[in-house]
C-alpha cells in the first residue's frame, strides 16, 4: 500500500501524508465520527464568568429537546442534519476539530477566566473547547453564525448582538 501512496505522490494526485501510511487528522477522523450519525448531533455554546448583563447561551440538536423551563437567554433549538453537517464541516476548518479535548477528560477542568465554551455530541465523540473571551472568539462565533439558518442564525445573532460593546472594545 505505500508503495501505491508513494507512487500517487509523486504524481501529484496523493497527499504526502496518506503517502507514508499516516492516519487521517484529528479533525477528519472527528468530523467522519459526527457525521456518520447525525440524528446524534448536539452543539451547546455557553458563557462561563461574571456578568454584568445576561449573556445569552445557545443549544442546537437534530433531535427534538424537551426544554424544561423557558429561559429566553437560553435558547434550545431543533436543526436538520443538513445544517448539521454544515456546522460539521465549519468546525473542521475552523480549528475546533482539531483543538478540542474529548469531554470525559474535561469535566473536571474549571474555567480559568471568563469565556464562551464549545461542546460538540455526537453518538460516539463529545468534544470541548473554551473560545475564551476576546475578539478571536467573536470571530469564530461570526463564523458559526454564517453557516446557520433560520430560527438557529437569528438566536445566534442575538448572541453576538449582545456582545457589540465587546467587539467594539476589542476592535479598538
Amino acid at each position: 500500500m505505500r508503495q501505491i501512496g508513494l507512487l500517487l505522490f509523486l504524481l501529484g494526485v496523493f497527499s504526502p501524508a496518506l503517502a507514508l501510511g499516516a492516519t487521517p487528522r484529528p479533525a477528519e477522523e472527528r468530523a467522519q465520527s459526527l457525521e456518520k450519525n447525525l440524528q446524534a448531533f448536539q452543539l451547546r455554546l455557553l458563557y462561563h464568568g461574571p456578568q454584568d448583563k445576561p449573556f445569552y447561551n445557545l443549544s442546537l440538536s437534530v433531535q427534538p429537546l424537551e426544554q424544561l423551563a423557558s429561559d429566553p437567554f437560553h435558547p434550545l433549538l431543533q436543526i436538520d442534519e443538513a445544517q448539521a453537517k454544515k456546522i460539521i464541516q465549519f468546525l473542521a476548518t475552523d480549528g475546533f476539530l482539531e483543538q478540542a479535548t474529548e469531554l470525559p477528560a474535561q469535566r473536571k477542568r474549571f474555567l480559568p477566566a471568563s469565556g464562551y465554551t464549545l461542546t460538540v455530541n455526537g453518538q460516539d465523540v463529545a468534544l470541548h473547547a473554551e473560545l475564551g473571551w476576546d475578539l478571536a472568539m467573536l470571530q469564530r462565533l461570526d463564523g458559526l453564525h454564517k453557516v446557520l439558518e433560520g430560527k438557529p442564525a437569528a438566536a445566534m445573532q442575538t448572541l453576538i448582538g449582545r456582545l457589540a460593546g465587546y467587539r467594539k472594545l476589542w476592535s479598538e
